[in-house]
């Protein structure tokens, strides 16, 4: 896909743009170690400012928290990003996947987007989490010692 690109860009310039353009993304993305949609700030005392660059909106309640405090709202996040692709993936399957080798569209795509929109409270979310894993028979534990 990459030769695609290259071959359809035709004159020399816009070869150079194009090149140029990756350059900077990748400058900004990992030379300058930025996360993209997450911008942390550590003060002196070793506490942390979390602001989305998304929203410009800090994501915590207090204006510097701890480091594990830090890490517990990063690891909240992934766990919501989780059970909202569990719900997704439960609604809509198999729409959005290629079965056979063919991309599947199917009449289910967009309801587990649709549904979270329509039901965006963590008691419902929850609960629906909770049904899809009692159907699936998946059990998610922690072990106390």
């Amino acid at each position: 896909m990459i030769m695609d690109i290259h071959q359809n860009l035709g004159q020399p310039h816009q070869f150079i743009l194009y090149h140029n353009f990756l350059f900077q993304i990748f400058f900004f993305i990992f030379v300058k170690n930025i996360v993209m949609g997450l911008q942390i700030k550590r003060n002196k005392k070793g506490e942390y400012n979390m602001i989305s660059t998304i929203s410009n909106e800090q994501i915590h309640d207090k204006k510097w928290i701890s480091e594990k405090e830090a890490i517990k709202t990063l690891i909240l996040r992934q766990w919501f990003d989780f059970v909202e692709k569990t719900i997704k993936i439960y609604m809509e399957f198999p729409a959005g996947y290629q079965v056979n080798d063919r991309f599947e569209l199917h009449e289910k795509r967009a309801l587990g987007s649709k549904w979270m929109l329509d039901n965006w409270d963590d008691k419902s979310i929850n609960k629906k989490f909770g049904e899809i894993c009692k159907d699936l028979d998946i059990v998610i534990n922690t072990i106390d010692e």
